[in-house]
């Protein structure tokens, strides 16, 4: 699998990136998990959307999932067959806004919902976060990713994270930043406490905000995991 940084940042962007997305390639399959601001341009610069084959949405904040709106446009003009777009069951005035014009089909993602996509098998799990939230597994070719979406933490993380190949971890927040249990990201020190105890050949980081340098989130998760990387955007992981 190959695994392509399209956006890093969040909840906001830094000068130049982008929030939330990734493109994810597995032998005959192109999936984009999350869909941020500034997402769009950066996929096409790889795939064209005629390859683009379904987008996984973890959840409806705006740095994940606002470039389906601009995406939209492009299907349209470009008359282009509806996609399948795999997300939660979030009311909104933005989900109600997803499902017009047709340009997308909608499927609902429950806990534990398994899907088969080209060659690449799909599972989600429920996270801890103040909107619905999935992470979820990709497994293709005798590999998996697991890619967290937003989390705080929660005791199924150990489950989630444990035998995969390669883990996309949200660390929104740095130690200091955590002010109580009910904070919406996982820190670095926390990730580092995870993977402390659960081998993973390739822990990378990413939802990392603009206030703080990649050098500083992984020099955090290192003191538990000292393998830890930041991810870098344009740059391409081969799980």
């Amino acid at each position: 699998m190959e695994l392509t940084v399209l956006g890093k940042y969040g909840p906001y962007p830094a000068a130049g990136g982008a929030t939330s997305g990734y493109l994810l390639k597995t032998g005959n399959t192109n999936l984009l998990l999350d869909c941020g601001s500034g997402v769009l341009s950066r996929l096409l610069g790889h795939i064209s959307l005629e390859q683009l084959d379904a987008i996984v949405i973890s959840h409806l904040h705006s740095d994940h999932f606002l470039d389906l709106f601009i995406l939209r446009y492009a299907m349209q003009f470009t008359k282009l067959p509806s996609l399948k777009v795999f997300l939660p069951n979030q009311p909104s005035a933005e989900y109600d806004m997803l499902k017009g014009g047709g340009t997308f089909e909608l499927i609902t993602v429950h806990d534990g919902m398994r899907i088969k996509l080209g060659d690449a098998e799909l599972e989600f799990w429920e996270m801890t976060h103040p909107v619905p939230s999935f992470g979820v597994q990709v497994s293709a070719s005798g590999r998996k990713l697991a890619y967290s979406g937003d989390t705080n933490l929660n005791p199924r993380l150990t489950n989630f994270f444990s035998g995969v190949d390669a883990a996309l971890v949200d660390a929104g927040l740095m130690s200091y930043d955590k002010t109580g249990p009910a904070a919406p990201h996982l820190t670095a020190k926390e990730i580092g406490e995870i993977f402390a105890k659960i081998p993973c050949p390739q822990l990378l980081l990413t939802h990392i905000s603009p206030r703080v340098t990649d050098e500083q989130v992984e020099e955090e998760v290192r003191q538990g995991c000292p393998t830890a990387l930041a991810v870098k955007e344009g740059t391409t992981y081969i799980i």
